[in-house]
């Protein structure tokens, strides 16, 4: 039963990493941190369009979730400019 967990956590991490290494070829001087921060930020993208379904009374403003993310921002303005 616990194998289970630990191949899927396993495989996650496979293609994560995977994931990492395709965009560190489109972004030679990228980091870990400067990739993580664009996962996150294209992960808040998405979870702005779900909120936006929602109805307005219960709706965070759209900036709610990006304000968590200050280094994240920093970091993938260097990643672009």
């Amino acid at each position: 039963m616990v194998a289970i967990p630990v191949v899927g956590a396993l495989t996650i991490a496979y293609f994560e990493e995977q994931d990492f290494q395709d965009w560190l070829e489109e972004n030679p001087e990228g980091t870990r941190k400067q990739y993580a921060c664009k996962v996150a930020s294209l992960t808040a993208e998405v979870m702005d369009e779900v909120l936006q379904d929602l109805p307005e009374s219960i709706r965070p403003a759209p900036e709610t979730v990006l304000r968590y993310m200050p280094e994240c921002n920093a970091e993938i303005e260097r990643l672009e400019n």
